[in-house]
């Protein structure tokens, strides 16, 4: 079976609950409300500090909202708008955000249009989303998609929430989403390439692509919820497409391959280039493909109420092509255990311990006859050897970020980190270990206090420890890339201790965090920030 095939075939596999669902599909969670509400939150953070980056888990996984520059900080507007009226549910929503020593001083962080009828959403703009099976406050993030990076403008079409698939009743249910979106970081690219190339030529010129297209995908099923023993499975799926490359094939010439619309099908269907496409895409896949199998089993206990308690298993395994899909990458992947408690004054409400692996990537070296086939003939060449994965990296696209941030998981050190302003990621073969916890110190009786009484009686209040905590921390190696291993292992230690208190509508906290090593230097971060929900309608 040739890896092209097994592409598609997976593909197949996974969107068949989605073709066969009917119109009587239902969210089984759903969280539509009727009538009109309007709501906004104003934030202010700041973090200061030693080194020469703000320190690694105040940045990672929280939508690039923070600069990874030292001695920064924000204030940020959020408006959010809800119209429901029987199954139809119209979102929109526009944040906004002025930040200090940082690339962009004021930008547009989400600005989106989502409309909902019964089960399925079509949604333009840009809008944070976060990975599916994952807890974000507590892991080190998913494989393809962290929520670490700034949102991508697209449109999108997903499901709000899991939904039964017919006729199994309430034992299967999906969640899906699928977007295309246009990469509108250039200008950073463009300053970043402008400082590699000082000094340098020939294939030091050849890593600038802009005008680039994003598509992502994803179908996850998992069994009935209700249930003490609840499965999952999924697959997520990303590629890059289009674009202009300077230089590409080191002859100081622009080469541009704007898609056409069968190019976007192709994107889709993970099918071969044409003419239109760099001449690597003309032999292997249209674009630059990579994505994760995804695998989570949980056991809970104690109701569905506040009294749950769940222990979950977690594998996702990341591949750049079929011998990845295949499992010929050893033990890379993301490897997990949870704990979750919903007891708002648990002293642990949650904890996370993962074992992420990226160092096999299939071997170091890649050879497929098949791959040249239908240029050279069945009989060109000998043997196989499908390795040198080469994780987030592609010959032709910068990586896998947006703004030198990446999609996938942050314990892959970003492009952002790279001093020397090269746009693609020199450290992908890392082995890391990660523990995140939380829970609540303090809970307040706010009936002690009669000026508070009215507070005690609000229950966004009363469910809300007075006083919680987070600590977040990891160690990780890294061996550099297959195609430039570092001289020596490059390490890091990173961590943060933060507490967090909320009265009402208000809410603040404040962390410390550290990092120490040779992958991203040592750095220490005081951070704090305030911030105020309203509801206007």
């Amino acid at each position: 079976m040739t890896y092209k095939f097994r592409y598609k075939m997976i593909l197949l596999l996974m969107m068949l609950p989605v073709l066969s669902l009917a119109d009587d599909g239902s969210i089984q969670k759903g969280n539509l409300h009727q009538g009109n509400n309007l709501h906004y939150t104003l934030t202010a953070e700041g973090a200061v500090g030693t080194g020469d980056y703000t320190a690694y888990y105040l940045t990672a996984n929280r939508h690039g909202i923070l600069s990874t520059n030292s001695d920064t900080g924000y204030v940020r507007a959020t408006l959010q708008y809800n119209h429901s009226k029987g199954k139809w549910n119209i979102e929109t929503g526009l944040d906004i955000e002025a930040q200090s020593h940082a690339y962009n001083n004021f930008f547009i962080q989400q600005f989106y249009g989502q409309a909902t009828y019964s089960w399925f959403s079509l949604g333009f703009g840009a809008k944070e989303f976060s990975p599916v099976l994952r807890d974000i406050r507590l892991s080190s993030g998913s494989t393809i998609w962290s929520g670490n990076s700034r949102p991508i403008p697209s449109v999108y079409l997903i499901t709000p929430d899991f939904v039964t698939i017919p006729g199994t009743r309430g034992w299967l249910q999906f969640y899906a989403e699928g977007s295309f979106g246009k990469l509108f970081d250039d200008n950073y690219k463009r300053d970043r390439y402008a400082i590699y190339r000082v000094g340098k030529s020939g294939q030091a010129e050849s890593f600038l692509t802009t005008d680039v297209w994003f598509h992502q995908k994803k179908l996850h099923l998992r069994t009935n919820p209700d249930k003490p023993i609840v499965f999952y499975v999924g697959f997520d799926h990303a590629s890059y497409f289009g674009g202009e490359s300077y230089n590409s094939s080191f002859t100081g010439e622009t080469q541009s391959f704007s898609p056409h619309l069968k190019d976007f099908f192709k994107a889709f269907f993970i099918s071969g280039g044409d003419g239109n496409s760099p001449s690597g895409d003309q032999v292997f896949f249209y674009g630059s493909h990579l994505g994760e199998e995804c695998f989570r089993l949980d056991y809970q206990w104690g109701g569905s109420d506040s009294k749950q308690k769940r222990v979950g298993l977690v594998f996702e395994n990341l591949f750049e092509d079929g011998s990845s899909i295949a499992k010929f990458n050893g033990m890379d992947g993301l490897w997990g255990i949870e704990y979750h408690n919903q007891q708002h004054d648990a002293w642990i409400q949650g904890f996370v311990f993962e074992y992420l692996q990226t160092s096999n990537q299939s071997g170091p070296i890649h050879w497929d006859r098949e791959d040249w086939a239908e240029s050279f003939g069945e009989g060109f060449g000998e043997g196989r050897a499908p390795g040198s994965d080469d994780y987030y990296n592609n010959y032709y696209y910068a990586g896998h970020c947006y703004y030198g941030l990446a999609l996938g998981t942050p314990m892959v050190k970003s492009p952002v980190y790279n001093a020397d302003g090269y746009l693609r990621f020199t450290d992908n073969r890392i082995r890391a270990w990660h523990l995140g916890v939380e829970g609540s110190l303090l809970r307040a009786n706010l009936s002690r206090f009669p000026r508070l009484s009215r507070l005690s009686r609000d229950p966004r209040f009363s469910r809300k420890p007075a006083l919680g905590y987070r600590i977040l921390t990891s160690y990780r190696q890294s061996w550099g890339t297959s195609f430039v291993p570092s001289s020596t292992i490059r390490d890091a230690f990173c961590t943060m201790v933060e507490l967090n208190t909320s009265l009402g509508p208000w809410s603040a906290k404040v962390a410390y965090a550290m990092d120490h090593g040779a992958l991203l230097g040592n750095n220490q971060s005081f951070n704090f920030s305030i911030s105020y929900h309203g509801k206007i309608l």
